[in-house]
């Protein structure tokens, strides 16, 4: 692992804070030597931490994990914990160097990711704060920073009273329980979870605009309205407008573009179109290698290729990796339609019973999901065509089937059904990682305070035990870039 110039500082400093308390760790002193350098060590340990702490005040962020971690020290030094307080701001910088270096290291590997993409210009950005979707994770975030302290006083103020413990070793233990709170956030790998499944979806077709990857996850009714493409000589063409062209026009243009290019797609195109090319409808013709043709043809500007090359001219495909061979066609600067050499789309009867798999009802009746909803479900409308907007509700899901629209929460580039469905199987997988992520963190912090309450879990474990718990979660979170479709 590859040590920055500040975690190197932050290594340095923590050494030098050790170096006073080693005395009092190993060898038994007079209780005032033992307090002024557990002081002297504690200074050292807060140099960094002042003006952070200032700032938290100064904004009345109470909440702030550096003000609950300096109070919990506070408390740790008037039971007479000396030791333990010195020793906790030491694990505590140290464990905010690795979390933080796992964090940027986690967040740098989405970001390559994203660079390698074609699309990244659309990728959503990295939030800072999680959507919570769930119930739990939700009651959590607003009741958890007012039990622990509640929790704290409580005992510090009723365990002396109700069993042998003293005053100061319930201080000691309330102590303990306060850094457990939350020194280091439960749910700051969720954020990251949403992105990189948005990452990960890129790669298998799906753009997810900010939100839509929470709203999909719960929408539990789909409609979908898609044209069935035209099979001619072998070739599906899909019109993106039948009353502006029709697939033998679009089949005509696509054949008569790419007739001066030659090569095996110029060949198949012929093949299909069954006739003759009349070259002599072209006046101007250019090839972008690898890329596709530009052509005048009886006086329209058509431009045939790759998905790469249509984003390129400005029109509204996005340039996905795309699966086979498929021509995409512009006509006077307006997308027509695509043409398709190879795979079937996935039968109807099919995506239904895959979706049936995934808790969806399917239906081609906007009407029908209208009548089987209630007020407060979600249903996503997924159409190659105009939305049916009078049956759509505020937060409903809208999804492009192929092309990119700006009122559509998420666009599959095929315009497949079974992309469709990488879709609803994404935003599910990225819902079970984040619950799991929160699983994985609560049982650490739920062991570190039932040890806590019976005595058992020092106050710089306590710590410990929280910055292991971020590690493994971030670790978890991870698995998001790799989620399958």
């Amino acid at each position: 692992m590859n040590i920055t110039r500040e975690q190197k500082r932050t290594l340095i400093m923590m050494a030098v804070a050790a170096l006073p308390l080693l005395p009092a760790l190993l060898f038994k002193m007079h209780w005032l030597i033992e307090l002024l350098l557990c002081l002297l060590s504690s200074a050292v340990s807060c140099l960094e931490l002042i003006a952070p702490a200032k700032k938290a005040l100064a904004e009345k962020r109470f909440k702030d994990p550096l003000l609950i971690i300096l109070l919990a020290c506070a408390a740790s030094f008037i039971s007479g914990a000396f030791s333990s307080a010195a020793l906790t701001l030491i694990v505590y910088r140290l464990a905010l160097a690795l979390v933080s270096g796992r964090t940027e290291s986690v967040r740098k590997m989405a970001e390559t990711r994203i660079e390698l993409s074609s699309l990244k210009k659309y990728a959503a950005p990295l939030e800072d704060k999680p959507r919570l979707d769930f119930k739990l994770c939700s009651a959590f975030d607003k009741y958890l920073p007012l039990f622990f302290p509640s929790l704290a006083v409580l005992y510090a103020v009723l365990l002396p009273l109700l069993s042998q413990v003293g005053a100061l070793e319930a201080l000691r233990r309330a102590a303990a329980i306060l850094a457990v709170s939350g020194v280091f956030s439960v749910f700051a790998p969720i954020a990251f979870i949403d992105y990189a499944a948005c990452v990960r979806a890129l790669e298998c077709g799906v753009l997810f605009k900010p939100g839509a990857l929470a709203k999909i996850a719960k929408a539990r009714l789909l409609h979908i309205s898609q044209a069935e493409p035209e099979d001619i000589g072998g070739i599906k063409i899909y019109v993106s407008d039948s009353n502006v062209l029709s697939a033998k026009s679009v089949l005509f243009l696509a054949a008569t573009a790419f007739a001066y290019s030659g090569g095996e797609t110029a060949l198949k195109l012929a093949e299909a179109y069954g006739r003759p090319i009349d070259r002599s409808a072209v006046t101007e013709a250019q090839e972008l290698e690898g890329l596709g043709v530009v052509a005048r043809i009886r006086g329209t500007a058509v431009c045939a290729g790759s998905a790469v090359f249509m984003n390129r001219a400005g029109l509204p495909v996005l340039p996905f990796n795309e699966r086979g061979t498929v021509i995409h066609i512009g006509v006077n600067g307006r997308y027509a339609g695509k043409l398709s050499f190879e795979g079937d789309d996935m039968p109807y009867g099919e995506f239904s019973r895959e979706a049936e798999k995934l808790g969806l009802y399917v239906s081609t009746d906007a009407v029908d999901i209208s009548d089987k909803r209630s007020d407060d479900e979600l249903a996503a409308f997924a159409s190659d065509g105009a939305f049916p907007e009078a049956s759509i509700k505020e937060n409903d899901v809208r999804v492009s089937s192929g092309g990119y629209r700006e009122n559509a929460d998420i666009c599959i580039a095929s315009g497949a059904r079974g992309d469709l469905l990488s879709a609803f199987s994404l935003a599910g997988s990225a819902e079970r990682l984040k619950k799991g992520c929160a699983a994985v963190f609560c049982s650490v912090k739920a062991l570190a305070l039932a040890l806590a309450l019976i005595g058992l879990m020092p106050l710089w474990g306590a710590v410990a035990a929280d910055a292991a718990a971020a590690l493994l979660a971030w670790g978890f979170s991870l698995r998001a870039l790799d989620i399958g479709a």
